[in-house]
């Protein structure tokens, strides 16, 4: 916190100061830089404010404030991180010495570089301090809920800076669309390097070329809750500075398309006429069927266990959205058939004893492969609520 503080008070209002001679160009980025500085600075100090207020009263109710914050902690970090290239170009590139003067000025022992870093080493470190802490408390006998909600504590602490990471990589796509901010894309489902083919659409066993003759072409892929990105690996050379070293920043990607998850099918094998003797081996594929786009995205992943993800990925998110389709259409039977109940419909309309309806047909498993290979995610402007916060 007080490292938040230090910036908000000494650096951001540099801006409003006449004293401080702003570049022209500096004074129109100043937001770019700093993004949600403030929003993090104001988060923590709530955090730090109920912490001590459960030091007071409960020490093992410590974990349930950071349980509780979960959601905005992921989405401050993200939102923080997706701001961050772009800042550290303005900041410790473009305008390093007037950022130097500045840190004279104020005989700071820190850099722009260390200081745009910070937030996001610091959420790093936090699952190493709780796992100390849980070591202690097993040795000292504490169990039952307050030893799972430590544990919670740590497993939201070790997924923090994964999320962010990955966020962070994102951020370093170049030539996305207007319109696409990562951010509001929802959850990284996965991500990863494969072998890709495209093909024009519609899919069609029947008359779908066999693998010999698509031309696969490596490509990194990132897939959201409400989109996937098709992008091509490109180095920028070697690391200039210490945060180029944070996982692999030293990879920019270029965009090369996009498939929004209403307008997606998914099929866990490739098939094409069996006349050609050739295997479609573990290639699955993505078909786009937005309207004048109708591309077919054939995948040949590195691995069998890459295989495994990637589908198991794509047949939850297109069961989710079928579930989430089936709710707004039919509202009532997705509240346990409570209309039907009510003039006499029973267990028939609310889908058996209990009124589950639709429901209990939500909470199928995704591996229900049958029911879910090949259909379609079109839920037209419709949305999955956003898991980021």
């Amino acid at each position: 916190v007080n490292k938040l503080r230090f910036i908000a008070e000494k650096y951001i209002p540099l801006k409003d100061d006449p004293d401080a001679a702003l570049p022209p160009d500096l004074a129109e980025k100043w937001s770019i830089i700093w993004g949600n500085w403030r929003r993090l600075l104001e988060g923590h100090e709530e955090i730090l404010t109920k912490l001590k207020q459960a030091f007071q009263t409960d020490i093992d109710s410590v974990a349930g404030v950071f349980i509780a914050k979960e959601r905005h902690m992921t989405s401050w970090y993200s939102k923080y991180c997706e701001n961050h290239r772009k800042a550290q170009h303005i900041a410790c590139e473009q305008h390093r010495e007037f950022f130097e003067q500045v840190r004279q000025t104020l005989r700071d022992k820190e850099d722009m570089n260390s200081h745009l870093m910070s937030p996001v080493q610091r959420c790093m470190r936090y699952s190493l301090l709780v796992g100390t802490v849980i070591d202690k408390a097993r040795k000292d006998g504490l169990e039952g809920r307050a030893l799972s909600d430590w544990e919670r504590m740590r497993d939201i602490m070790r997924e923090l800076p994964l999320k962010t990471e990955s966020i962070m990589e994102a951020s370093r796509i170049d030539n996305l669309e207007p319109g696409i901010r990562i951010t509001a894309l929802g959850q990284m489902r996965t991500k990863g390097v494969v072998r890709l083919g495209v093909l024009p659409g519609p899919y069609n066993p029947s008359s779908n070329p066999p693998p010999s003759q698509l031309k696969f072409e490596q490509r990194k892929i990132f897939l959201f809750d409400q989109m996937m990105l098709v992008t091509e690996a490109k180095k920028s050379g070697k690391a200039k500075t210490a945060s180029d070293q944070f996982s692999g920043l030293q990879t920019i990607y270029i965009y090369r398309s996009k498939v929004k998850m209403n307008n997606m099918r998914h099929f866990s094998a490739y098939k094409f006429p069996e006349a050609s003797g050739e295997s479609s081996g573990q290639l699955f594929c993505v078909a786009d069927t937005t309207p004048g786009a109708n591309v077919v995205y054939v995948f040949d992943p590195v691995d069998a266990d890459t295989r495994a993800q990637w589908v198991a990925e794509l047949r939850q998110m297109e069961q989710q959205q079928q579930d989430f389709l089936k709710v707004l259409q039919n509202p009532v039977m997705a509240s346990g058939g409570a209309g039907d109940q009510a003039s006499g419909g029973g267990g028939a309309a609310g889908g058996g004893p209990g009124g589950s309806g639709a429901v209990d047909s939500g909470r199928k498993s995704v591996k229900d492969k049958s029911k879910t290979e090949g259909k379609s995610f079109n839920t037209s402007s419709m949305r999955l609520p956003n898991k980021w916060g």
